[in-house]
């Protein structure tokens, strides 16, 4: 086995290191220098080597897949899917109606405290992304 391939390997290491560790234009040109001399190693290593760099590339990406689709689970089941199959209005049918009281904030002029009532309508807007569906809020103030 040939092992000429470790000599622009050592060189990309040792650019890349001093790529870390320059801060000025010298040390973009280091860093690319580096990066050409990795990429090098890797067209003239031996195919033993390449097949292993090829394995270890492929485990790697399908356990970050394995994670992506767990959490994309959990995101899924956190949320209720909206039937497509359905006809619906952009906005629900049912709006569901909830009345806050709020007492104002304190006053210096005033020591009057009144009360707002609020009307807050939440209705659902299909269409989204993944199907989640997006809560849509409408505030109506009486004083």
């Amino acid at each position: 086995m040939a092992l000429f391939f470790l000599i622009p390997l050592f060189t990309g290491l040792i650019g890349g290191y001093i790529f870390k560790k320059c801060s000025d234009e010298i040390g973009y040109f280091v860093g690319i220098f580096a990066l050409v001399c990795i990429i090098l190693s890797l067209v003239l290593a031996p195919w033993q080597i390449q097949l292993m760099l090829l394995i270890f590339t492929l485990v790697t990406t399908q356990r970050l897949l394995q994670q992506n689709e767990y959490k994309l689970k959990q995101v899924e089941d956190n949320y209720e899917i909206v039937d497509y199959t359905e006809k619906k209005d952009p906005v629900s049918s049912k709006p569901t109606t909830t009345e806050v009281k709020h007492l104002p904030k304190a006053q210096y002029i005033s020591s009057q405290a009144t009360e707002t009532t609020e009307k807050r309508t939440e209705g659902e807007l299909a269409g989204k992304p993944l199907g989640t569906p997006l809560k849509i809020h409408t505030i109506s103030r009486n004083a």
